[in-house]
Parts: C-alpha cells; sequence; structure tokens
C-alpha cells in the first residue's frame, strides 16, 4: 500500500503486506489500524510521510503499529481504554500518548504524555519528557518521567520501574500511586503532590527533591503491607495528612526536617522522621510510633494509638487514646477543655499532665504492665470522670497526687486490687465495681454506686453513699452510709464509726473477726434477712437515737456483745435473735422482747424497754426508764426515774431508785426491794404490785400517795431479818396478805383507808395506819401490835399473838393464842385451842367460841375486866390477877365454892385464881368477881 496523497484518515482494516509512500511529502492525519488491520512491512519513507494523530481509542484489540524509520512527529496518540496499541519507531521526532493503553518502548524520539482522558503507557528504558493531564495516568515503566503538567492521578505500575520521576516546578500531582520502583523521586521548586501511595510492592528508592516537592498526604490506608517511605532530603514541607493501613505499618524516615507531618489514620511509624513539628489528627483508628519524638498535637474523634513518644498533647477531642504495651510516653498532656474518651496506658507515661483548665479523660485504664511513674499535679485543671481496671487481671496503683476534680466511676478488677492515692482532697469519688483501695485517698466524698460485685479498701475513711443490687464488700473504713437497695453488704474489715442503712440492704454478713462499732437503720433503711454472723461480727453499739421511725432488726445467729442500743426517744427500735448475745440499751424505745441472751440496761438517757418474758439482767441509769415488759429485772445501778408500762413478773430493785412509777393496769408480780426507792408511784388506776418485799436494805422513802390507784396484794418481809417500815401514804386499796419477819418488827403506816389489810404472819405493828378492816388470817406464826386498832377476824392453826388492840375478833380456829398487850375487847368467836391473855383485856365468848388454856397461861383478869359468856360459849382456862379485896363471883347464882351440872368453879375467893369450866348449853355466864 502506497501513500499516493494527503488523507484526512486512513484505516487500514485488512492486512496489508508492505506500506510505502510515493517519495513525495504527505500528510494523513488520523491513522487508525482495524481490529483486523495490519502492515507486514513499512518500507523506508523516512520524512515524507506526517503522521498527525494515531487513534486507536476505538479499536477493542491489542495492535502494533511500526512505523519504521517514519520521522515524523506524532501529535496524538489514543490507544483503546484496555487492549494495548504497541507503536514503533526508529526515528520519530516526537510523539505524544493523550488517553489509552499504548506502550512506547520502541520509540524513538522524544516520548510525552499530554493525556486528555486516562492513560497507560509503557516506555521501558524510554524517557517521558513531558507528562500532563487531568486524567488518570499510568507509567508502566521508564528510565525517566517529567511531570511537566498537572495529573490527577499518576501511577507506576506493579512490576514497572521508572528510574527517575520528577515533577515539574510549580506542578501538582494531585494523586500519585507507587505500585512498581521510581529508583529517583525528584522535583522542581513548588512542585505537589497532593496525595501519595505507595503500593504493597511499591517503592520509591531515593527522594531527591529537597524543599522542591510538597507530598501533601500519604495515604497507606488501602495497602496491606507493612511499608517504609525514606523522604531522603525533602526538608522544609509540611506532610497534612499520612494514613497508614490499619494493620501493616508505614515507616517514615528523612535526613532533612520537615516543616510538620500529620498523622490521621492507620499504623503509622516516625520514629526516623525528622520534623518540626508532629502533629496527629486522626480521623480513623491511627497508631503511631514516634520513639524519641514529641507529637505536639494528637486529636481526632477515633481510636489513637501512640507506641512511644518523648512528648504528646491532646489539643484536641480524642475517642480513644492508647499507649502501646512495652513503651514509654515521656510527658503526655491533655490540653486545656479537652477530652479523652478512654485512655488506656499499656506501657508507661512518665508524667500525665493538664494543659488548662477542663482537661478531661472520660475513662482511664491502666494496663496489667502499665503505669504512671509521677503522681499527678494537675490540680483543679484535670478531671478523670471513670477509671476502669475490671478487665486487667493484675493489682495497680494510682498516684492522683493533687488532683482535686470529681471522679464519677471507679471499676476495678474482681480479684485483682487497683489502689488510688491522692495528697490532696477530690471533690468526690465513687466506686462502681471490683476490688478498689482508697485508704490513702484523699475526698470530699466517697461513695459506692456498685453495678457488679465491688469490694472496696477504705480504712480511715468515710463512705458517704454505698448502693448497688450486688454483692458489696466494705474491708474497713471509718463510717458507711448505704443509700440505695444493697443485694449483700459484706463487712470484711472494721467499721470504725457507724453503719447507716437509708435503704434496703437485704442480707447483712461479715467475715470473721470484724467489729462494727455502731449500727443505725435509718427512716427508709432495712436489713431484709436475719443476720448470720454467728460470732464472727461484734456490733458495739446501735444508734437510732436520731431516727425518727419505726425500725426492726434480725440479729439471727449474732452471739457477741452489743455494748450500747440507742433507740430514738418516740419511735420504736425492735431487736430480736437467735444467737445468745449480750446486749445493752442505753436510751430512747427499744423492743428486745425477741432477743436471746443476756439483756441490760444502762441508760444515759431516757430509755422504754419492752422485754415481755425476757430478764433484764442488770438495769440502771440516772434518767428515766421505762420497762415496758419483762420476765424479770435486775436495777443494779442507780435510777432516777424507772417507769414500769407493762407487766413485770419480777422487778429487783438493787440499786437506788428516786422514783418507781407503776402504769394504770399493770401488773408488778413480784417487787423485792433491795435499796431505796424514794417514791413509790401509780400512774393510773388498776396499778398493782402482787406480792412486795423490802429486803434488809430496802426502803420506800416516802409514803405512798396512790390512792386508790395501786394495790399491794401482797407484803411478804417473812425471809427479811430486819425491822422494816412501809408507809403506805394514800393507799386505799386492799392487802391481801401481809407477813412480816418472826423476829424482826415490820411496822405499816397509812394515812388513807384501806378497803381491807390482812396479816398472815410474823411481827406486824399497823398502829399507825388509818382504821380500816383488818384481819389477821395466819399461815404462819403472827404477832400483831394493832394498838387502838380494831381486828375484825383473827384465825390461823398457828400461834397468834396480838399485842395490843382496841378490839379483836377470833372468826377461825387458832391454835395458840397469846394477848401480849391489852386488847380492850377480845371475842372469841372461833376454838382456841391454847390461850395466854394479859391484864386489860376484856373477853367474850360467842355461842361458837369456845377458849381453853391449854398449854397457855390463862387468863390475867383485871380489877374491872370482865369475861362474858354466851349461850353455846366455852371457856376452859386460869383466871388469875384479881386483887384480895376484889368482889367475889357470881354466875347465873352460882358462887365460887359451888359447883353444879352447867357451872363448876374452884379454888379460893382471895385472887389466887379459879377454874371455871362451863357447860355449852348453860345460860350466859359473866364473871365480875373472884
Amino acid at each position: 500500500m502506497q501513500a499516493g496523497g494527503n488523507a484526512n484518515s486512513l484505516k487500514i482494516d485488512l492486512p496489508v503486506t508492505a506500506f510505502d509512500d510515493d517519495l513525495s511529502a504527505r500528510v494523513i492525519t488520523t491513522f487508525t489500524m482495524g481490529t483486523n488491520g495490519s502492515i507486514t512491512t513499512t518500507n523506508a519513507i523516512g520524512a515524507n510521510l506526517t503522521l498527525t494523530n494515531i487513534d486507536q481509542s476505538s479499536v477493542a484489540a491489542d495492535k502494533t503499529i511500526n512505523l519504521n524509520d517514519i520521522s515524523t512527529t506524532v501529535s496524538s496518540v489514543k490507544g483503546h481504554a484496555s487492549n494495548k496499541t504497541t507503536i514503533t519507531g526508529s526515528a520519530l521526532t516526537a510523539l505524544t500518548v493523550t488517553q489509552g493503553v499504548v506502550d512506547l518502548s520502541g520509540c524513538a524520539g522524544t516520548l510525552n504524555i499530554a493525556a486528555t482522558a486516562p492513560v497507560k503507557v509503557t516506555a521501558t528504558t524510554k524517557t517521558l519528557a513531558a507528562v500532563s493531564g487531568a486524567t488518570t495516568i499510568e507509567i508502566d515503566g521508564a528510565t525517566a518521567a517529567t511531570v511537566s503538567g498537572n495529573v490527577t492521578a499518576l501511577t507506576v505500575s506493579s512490576g514497572s520501574t521508572v528510574g527517575t520521576l520528577t515533577v515539574s516546578g510549580l506542578v501538582t500531582v494531585t494523586t500519585l500511586s507507587v505500585n512498581g520502583t521510581i529508583t529517583t523521586l525528584g522535583a522542581g521548586g513548588g512542585a505537589v503532590v497532593t496525595t501519595m501511595t505507595v503500593g504493597s510492592a511499591g517503592a520509591i528508592t531515593t527522594y531527591n527533591a529537597s524543599n522542591n516537592l510538597t507530598v501533601t498526604n500519604i495515604d497507606q490506608s488501602a495497602v496491606a503491607a507493612d511499608k517504609t517511605i525514606n523522604l531522603n532530603n525533602m526538608n522544609a514541607v509540611t506532610v497534612s495528612s499520612v494514613k497508614g493501613h490499619a494493620t501493616n505499618k508505614l515507616t517514615l524516615s528523612s535526613v532533612n526536617p520537615l516543616t510538620s507531618c500529620t498523622i490521621t489514620s492507620g499504623n503509622v511509624d516516625i520514629s526516623g522522621l525528622l520534623s518540626t513539628t508532629i502533629n496527629v489528627t486522626a480521623t480513623d483508628v491511627t497508631k503511631v510510633t514516634a520513639a524519641g519524638k514529641t507529637l505536639a498535637s494528637v486529636s481526632g474523634a477515633t481510636t489513637i494509638e501512640i507506641a512511644g513518644a518523648t512528648a504528646a498533647t491532646v489539643t484536641g477531642d480524642v475517642t480513644a487514646l492508647t499507649v502501646t504495651a512495652a513503651t514509654t510516653v515521656t510527658t503526655l498532656t491533655i490540653g486545656a477543655a479537652k477530652t479523652v474518651g478512654t485512655l488506656s496506658i499499656n506501657g508507661a507515661v512518665t508524667t500525665l499532665a493538664a494543659g488548662g483548665a477542663g482537661a478531661a479523660i472520660t475513662t482511664l485504664t491502666l494496663g496489667s504492665a502499665g503505669s504512671i511513674t509521677n503522681v499527678l499535679a494537675t490540680a483543679g485543671n484535670l478531671t478523670i470522670a471513670g477509671i476502669d481496671q475490671s478487665a486487667v487481671a493484675a493489682n495497680r496503683t494510682i498516684a492522683l497526687g493533687n488532683m482535686t476534680t470529681a471522679i464519677s466511676s471507679v471499676k476495678g478488677h474482681s480479684t485483682n486490687t487497683l489502689e488510688l492515692t491522692s495528697t490532696a482532697a477530690l471533690a468526690s469519688c465513687t466506686i462502681t465495681a471490683g476490688s478498689v483501695d482508697v485508704d490513702t485517698l484523699l475526698a470530699t466524698a466517697l461513695n459506692v454506686s456498685a453495678v457488679s460485685s465491688t469490694k472496696v479498701v477504705a480504712t480511715g475513711k468515710a463512705l458517704n453513699s454505698v448502693s448497688g443490687a450486688t454483692t458489696i464488700d466494705i474491708a474497713g473504713a471509718t463510717a458507711v452510709t448505704v443509700s440505695g437497695i444493697v443485694t449483700t453488704l459484706n463487712l470484711s474489715g472494721n467499721i470504725t464509726t457507724s453503719l447507716t442503712i437509708n435503704s434496703t440492704v437485704n442480707t447483712l454478713s461479715s467475715s470473721a473477726g470484724v467489729t462494727l462499732t455502731s449500727l443505725t437503720i435509718g427512716s427508709g433503711g432495712s436489713i431484709t434477712n436475719a443476720l448470720a454472723t454467728g460470732g464472727n461480727l461484734t456490733i458495739t453499739g446501735i444508734d437510732q437515737s436520731a431516727v425518727a421511725s419505726d425500725a426492726a432488726v434480725s440479729l439471727g445467729s449474732l452471739s457477741t456483745a452489743i455494748a450500747t442500743v440507742k433507740g430514738h426517744a418516740a419511735n420504736k427500735l425492735t431487736l430480736s435473735s437467735t444467737g445468745a448475745l449480750t446486749m445493752t440499751v442505753v436510751s430512747g424505745i427499744v423492743d428486745i422482747s425477741g432477743c436471746a441472751g443476756t439483756l441490760n440496761i444502762a441508760a444515759t438517757a431516757a430509755a422504754k424497754v419492752t422485754a415481755s418474758t425476757k430478764t433484764l439482767a442488770a438495769v440502771s441509769g440516772a434518767t428515766t426508764i421505762d420497762i415496758a415488759g419483762a420476765s424479770a429485772a435486775t436495777i443494779s445501778g442507780a435510777v432516777t426515774t424507772l417507769n414500769i408500762s407493762d407487766d413485770v413478773t419480777t422487778l429487783t430493785i438493787g440499786a437506788a431508785v428516786t422514783t418507781l412509777n407503776l402504769s394504770a393496769a399493770k401488773t408488778i408480780t413480784t417487787l423485792s426491794i433491795n435499796n431505796t426507792v424514794t417514791t413509790l408511784a401509780a400512774a393510773g388506776a388498776g396499778a398493782v404490785i402482787t406480792t412486795m418485799t423490802l429486803n434488809a436494805a430496802g426502803v420506800i422513802t416516802n409514803a405512798l400517795a396512790t390512792g386508790a390507784n395501786l394495790t399491794i396484794t401482797n407484803i411478804d418481809q417473812n425471809a427479811v431479818a430486819a425491822i422494816k417500815t412501809i408507809a403506805l401514804g394514800t393507799m386505799t386499796t386492799a392487802i391481801s396478805s401481809v407477813k412480816g419477819n418472826a423476829a424482826n418488827k415490820l411496822t405499816l403506816t397509812s394515812t388513807g383507808y384501806l378497803s381491807s389489810c390482812t396479816i398472815t404472819g410474823g411481827d406486824v405493828d399497823i398502829t399507825g395506819m388509818a382504821e380500816t378492816t383488818f384481819n389477821v388470817i395466819a399461815t404462819e406464826a403472827a404477832k400483831v401490835t394493832a394498838t387502838g386498832k380494831t381486828l375484825a377476824s383473827v384465825s390461823g392453826a398457828v400461834t397468834i399473838d396480838i399485842a395490843g388492840a382496841t378490839s379483836a375478833t377470833v372468826s377461825g380456829a387458832v391454835t395458840t393464842l397469846t394477848v401480849s398487850a391489852a386488847v380492850t375487847t377480845l371475842t372469841i368467836g372461833a376454838p382456841v385451842t391454847n390461850s395466854s391473855i394479859v391484864t386489860g383485856t376484856n373477853v367474850n365468848v360467842t355461842a361458837s367460841g369456845s377458849l381453853s388454856k391449854g398449854a397457855g397461861t390463862g387468863i390475867v383478869l383485871g380489877d374491872t375486866n370482865t369475861i362474858t359468856m354466851s349461850s353455846g360459849g366455852i371457856i376452859s382456862t386460869t383466871i388469875t390477877g384479881r386483887t384480895a379485896t376484889a368482889t367475889g363471883v357470881a354466875v347465873a347464882g352460882v358462887t365460887p365454892t359451888t359447883s353444879g351440872a352447867d357451872c363448876t368453879v374452884g379454888g379460893t375467893a382471895t385472887g389466887n385464881g379459879a377454874k371455871i369450866a362451863k357447860a355449852a348449853a348453860a345460860a350466859t355466864v359473866t364473871v365480875t368477881a373472884l
């Protein structure tokens, strides 16, 4: 085929054996080798033919065009987008590729790329003199390539080499992707690569750009291979963004310092990079190795990991910041008003600092080998909102130094201990989980708000607020206040001041040998389950004195001593136990009816104690004590006022009581007074003392002023070998039984008129009592002094001695009757077996009476005394005492010397005595003389 003339377009779509010219200057504006076209031989054409354009863009087939010795300038070569066009020519002046896939390795001349559409050029061993184009350009090998104009995207193909790639001055390559090898990367002044990526098999051997080239961004984020980029002598430029791969490391180095370098994502090692300023402005997960370097600025709403640095300053909010294990950050500074969401220190931070007020760490974690060497010196500038060691199975210590802000949540590990220390007081610190030691931490408020099992060591510290529906173990504290529900509160260390429960604690438990100094159940507080602590826990005191609400505590198996129990003045504290403990109530209203063990009252303030069916072993207190029921109670120390507001079976007064007051309708079954009761009173009607005894040291100082309110059913001095006096004062109720001692007199006095008083034994003097119905119903030997009184009824199968009375009536059989002091009128209305009656007594034997001398001494009858016998009465006694001049006797017409069927008189009429025996059926006999 011969070019015999000019052609605007020549397309060869069939095989051509030879292509030649006509030896004239010819021009083919556009040449295309069709899909089926080929030229076997291109003859020597030289300069005769000009090919302006070669356009294979629409030919979807690999094609080779051999230009042989054509020495033309090809202004535009358009290859197909995917099929390769191979051009050879030994004499070309110049050739410019404008689009498509083109292989120029066989071309001579000046080879250029001026892309108007995506281009891929192979120029092995060739120089691409000028490369430009606002599109994608790929170079698949070249000896050298000069970027002479702006390029949107420039790629060095994988497996290929570009000997020297030079970016001309003031030219910008928007994206440079090095998937093959660039032996030397050079630049003219002001040259810019906006984004550079070195592929997994890519490499740049030498940077020879000095300060001419600015690489704005390095992006390895999609390259899953460790890469090293040596920026060599590039200097005084700013790398705005370095993106490493998420897992594979990008290592940057240089021999001259950059102006600045900013890492924005991925795994980047800049330890060998010289730069005036190195920043981390993360847009995605970032890991930076910066050994010996200063990270001037660290920020980013993502995860940032620092694998070593001389210093790092957080200048913007960071979601998560990690210091890598086995690396050191000498100084880590949180900038003023900046927040690190999570700071995980798995390596070493020598100094953790705050750049100013408002610096914040939301959550701090010290890894198993992590540490903060120096104590914090951040004062109020740094806030650590949370510390979380829950996943770190190692004991760790954090020295908070002079930090003064609040920590909202501290989580320790479940078994390993986190210890917090400080030299200044935190505003507050709240523990939420795990094992935490705060005994050397200063804080205005220490709290526990547990979200999972928690153990707190707070020796010497107060826990202001404790809550959490889980198990909380307090291994020592001064004071603990429970403010919210706690499932199990275990005490494994001493609580030296108080435990105050203002909410519900389901179970209170303890380790062995633990002491709780004081327990208080607040107005909304309770312990659901009975204690099962046995002898493990000692509760020194229970104090409800300031809690104006009823409370109940089941002490369960607790078996140690409670030295002080303080109830509230108006609200009741109810205690119960199954363990045999020792308990002492000191004040307030307390019900211990459900408690086992030794129960005491040692009141320091007013106390009201209910101990139904229980024994109060020792009761004392210079105050008002109210016993609202007990089986027994012993007053062992002085009491100012002792109120008995409910029934007490046995009350023993072993120490002085100023006022003993028995409430209305309440009963003391047995009152044993061994000391002084200044005043015995009754608060209302129906008060009853079933049996009262004044023992040898017992005294009731003041006369009773109880009127009809108090009934003393029995007074029993039988076993008391001491002379005693009881002033019953205004009491007006009945005494059913008064027993004196056999040898020591009991003297009763009163101003009130008892409804009755019955003496049943012993030596009793009722002379000082107001008149009433006095009876002697003796169950044992009795001596009654009743001068001026009437004994309405006297009986008893024992010895009864009446030591004076106005009147006495024997209404029941008496074994031995002695009248040891005159009774004005002695009426015998029942059998008297033995009798001894002193002078001054007038004897009247009724129809049902019989008076026998028996083993007695008979009657000493005064000159003016009479013996009167009613029908049916019997008298058999010796009568003495009359003077010699006394008038003789006349008994129903019987003289002293006369005996008859009805009356026998024996003896003389001179006063030495006579015997009178009267038949039961005889008429009344009056002895008027003898």
